[in-house]
């Protein structure tokens, strides 16, 4: 019994498995997190004491954006686009990277090896998060450049894990829990000023699809307002615009289960434009409910919104929750911090799937709310699955 507990004792403080779980923790740190540990490390008395043994200088290739630190109230991008291909970063914490002599340091005392982890776990993000963002700028530079959704590419994260791993400036082993770990809570900016999330970098097909058939029926109802005599496009011609306009196959079944997903009636209710389709005209893109997309592109107005989600659980066109709001940026974190008694919708939110789009409306919100979802049961027979009740 003994030599099993020595044997588990042993395998617990096996120092590359320490290593691995120091590397897990520091790849889901925030920004901000991530920057003070750093800080809070180097004024260390351990660390002080063995200064003159580390070398504290920058990852290859990184440079830091000409205005020094950059954030927007209580958010932080870990980089800016520079708009030439390549990213600066806000704090010299984010492409710090030590050097050292590993066996000098561990003759000064079994104390400094929780440092040296540390060390290392440092040099790993900063390794990995500055290999990420060239990837990043390699697969997805149109939409960096442009910021338009529909420039995105299909992107995996095994797909883009393959990418880094075959940089040569990252020593680092890539794969997709680590990128997931370590995207999570990465806000981008752009060179027009705005933040992305990196998630956003990294869309699913379905998600393209739900853009590209989204973008097709868009332009289809301002062809139908401006030429009455216009007809309405089926599935499969929408499937064939899709081809044509973003090089995508789509099946028609596959262009009826976006459609359905999106809230848009077959092409003989689009005719007359009017339905759901019709009641949520002027909506915004769909964007991820997340606090740092929401301060930046929700509007602190009064308006009507929709949530979207995504799993088993979502029914009826993937719309979960209609609502409205004098404050839509409010209602919207509101969400978030799981305030209320919605206990269908704080399920939703708490998985990360949950996506908004919204439409400001300056008086009488409540009266467009409740157009919208009566325009919702008229198309597709019952209420949203979060709404408990009719508005």
């Amino acid at each position: 019994m003994s030599g099993k507990n020595n044997k588990n004792s042993r395998h617990a403080l096996d120092p590359h498995r320490v290593g691995c779980i120091r590397l897990a923790r520091a790849l889901e740190l925030r920004p901000r997190a991530f920057e003070r540990m750093v800080r809070e490390m180097e004024v260390s008395p351990t660390f002080v004491a063995v200064r003159p043994y580390v070398h504290v200088g920058q990852v290859m290739e990184t440079t830091l954006a000409a205005s020094g630190r950059v954030d927007r109230g209580r958010m932080l991008p870990i980089a800016w686009f520079d708009g030439a291909g390549a990213f600066r970063y806000t704090s010299e914490f984010f492409t710090r990277h030590y050097g050292f002599e590993t066996e000098a340091l561990s003759s000064l005392g079994p104390a400094v090896g929780s440092l040296l982890q540390q060390m290392r776990a440092i040099n790993s993000r900063n390794l990995l998060t500055t290999s990420l963002l060239r990837s990043l700028v390699r697969l997805q530079r149109d939409f960096l450049e442009t910021r338009d959704p529909l420039a995105l590419e299909t992107l995996a994260l095994d797909e883009l894990a393959a990418d880094i791993n075959a940089d040569p400036l990252c020593p680092i082993t890539a794969d997709a829990s680590r990128l997931s770990r370590l995207m999570r809570h990465l806000t981008l900016g752009l060179a027009d000023g705005e933040m992305v999330m990196a998630p956003t970098l990294c869309p699913r097909p379905r998600e393209l699809h739900r853009r590209y058939v989204d973008s097709v029926v868009r332009a289809e109802q301002a062809a139908l307002l401006e030429h009455a005599d216009t007809g309405a496009l089926s599935d499969d011609a929408i499937a064939m615009e899709v081809q044509e306009r973003y090089g995508m196959v789509l099946s028609r079944r596959t262009v009826a289960n976006v459609r359905r997903d999106l809230g848009i009636p077959c092409s003989r209710g689009r005719g007359a434009n009017d339905g759901y389709l019709g009641a949520t005209h002027g909506f915004s893109p769909l964007q991820l409910l997340a606090r740092e997309v929401v301060r930046t592109a929700a509007p602190a107005v009064g308006g009507v919104y929709e949530l979207h989600a995504r799993g088993p659980d979502a029914r009826r066109a993937g719309v979960i929750y209609i609502g409205s709001a004098g404050d839509l940026r409010k209602r919207l974190m509101d969400h978030l911090r799981g305030t209320g008694t919605n206990t269908c919708l704080a399920a939703h939110v708490a998985e990360g799937r949950v996506w908004f789009r919204y439409r400001p409306v300056v008086h009488r919100w409540r009266e467009t709310e409740r157009q919208v979802y009566r325009a919702f049961r008229e198309s597709f027979g019952d209420r949203p699955a979060c709404n408990r009740m009719s508005p």
